[in-house]
């Protein structure tokens, strides 16, 4: 599995479709393709639309992104036992899927004096 992970901005709160323009072209193709959409609405469905780790939690909170636990490279952007497969697939809320990919997110805060501070979520 891929564990290197992204660099972001420390004000980056989780803009993910920012980071997908920056995929590599065939990586953007396999996202439109039609056995992609199908294979995500089919395990959306499967699951039943909720963030599969809040759930864990007992948090029920809407999924919003379908994430692949192998993350896709080049070196298996053409592997459908990596790429359509439902064991490799978990649906997850927004700020899940950011965890994942840029450990806690920073959210900053005004403070009643007027300074910012960051907190970790």
């Amino acid at each position: 599995m891929n564990k290197d992970r992204h660099i972001a901005c420390p004000f980056f709160i989780g803009d993910y479709m920012s980071l997908r323009s920056e995929a590599p072209a065939q990586q953007r193709a396999f996202y439109h393709s039609k056995a992609w959409q199908h294979c995500r609405a089919e395990y959306i469905s499967k699951v039943g639309g909720l963030c599969e780790r809040c759930k864990m939690k007992g948090i029920i909170k809407p999924g919003y992104i379908v994430h692949h636990r192998e993350w896709i490279d080049m070196d298996n952007i053409n592997d459908p036992s990596v790429l359509l497969n439902h064991d490799n697939l978990e649906y997850l809320c927004q700020d899940c899927h950011n965890r994942e990919h840029h450990g806690a997110q920073r959210r900053y805060i005004v403070m009643a004096d007027g300074s910012v501070a960051c907190r970790e979520t």
